[in-house]
Parts: C-alpha cells; structure tokens; sequence
C-alpha cells in the first residue's frame, strides 16, 4: 500500500508540475528570463546588486551597520535603475505572480493536511 500511495503522490506531482509548464504564466516568465539573460546590461546591473547585498550581509554580520547601510544604499540605487528597464519589471510582476501560484499550492496542501490531522 505505502508503494501504491508514493506511485500516486508521484505521479500527481508530475502531472501538476506538467499543468503549471503548460501554463501561459509559467511560459511568459520563461521567455521573460530568456530576455533577460541576453541583456548584458540588465545582468550586469543584477550583478551589482547580488554583490553588494553580499558585501551587506557581510557588514551586518560583522556589526559594521554604517558600512551596511551605505552599502543598502547602493543597492537601492541600482534596483532603482533597474526599474527602468520595462523587461526587468515585467519579469520580476510575472516572477510574483508565479510564486503566488506556488505559495497557493503550498497553502493548500498544507490546510487539506491540517484539516485532516486534526
């Protein structure tokens, strides 16, 4: 029986996995990430800003607030520049609503087992 029931978990997952790659949201933001990644600009600025939240958390945790702060400082100049950028706001609405999708999902089993267990 607990075989049967890992087949069928198995199996579910796979099909809704394969629901959400059919889906027109999941294709977008595919396509969106492809537009990107051929933008040297946009990851050149992406870059930048995984660097310094890096070197910020790194500050932080070495209790250099001061250094943190200009350091989130910057990066807050650098999201803001890439803000302009209409490919990297259209990404990163799609890139929410996907994850949206995912916590809906995760909320949902999570309540339906909850549900059950008590």
């Amino acid at each position: 029986m607990e075989d049967w029931l890992k087949t069928e978990v198995k199996k579910k997952t796979r099909s809704l996995v394969q629901t959400i790659k059919e889906d027109e949201l999941y294709k977008t933001y595919l396509a969106l990430s492809e537009k990107l990644k051929k933008n040297p600009e946009i990851m050149q600025l992406i870059s930048e800003v995984k660097t310094l939240q890096k070197k910020a958390v790194r500050m932080e945790a070495l209790g250099k607030k001061d250094e943190a702060l200009n350091l989130d400082q910057e990066i807050k100049k650098k999201l803001d520049q890439l803000e302009n950028y209409p490919l990297y706001t259209d990404f990163v609405d799609v890139q929410k609503e996907l994850n949206q999708l995912f916590q809906l999902i995760r909320f949902t089993l999570m309540d339906y087992f909850n549900e059950k267990t008590q």
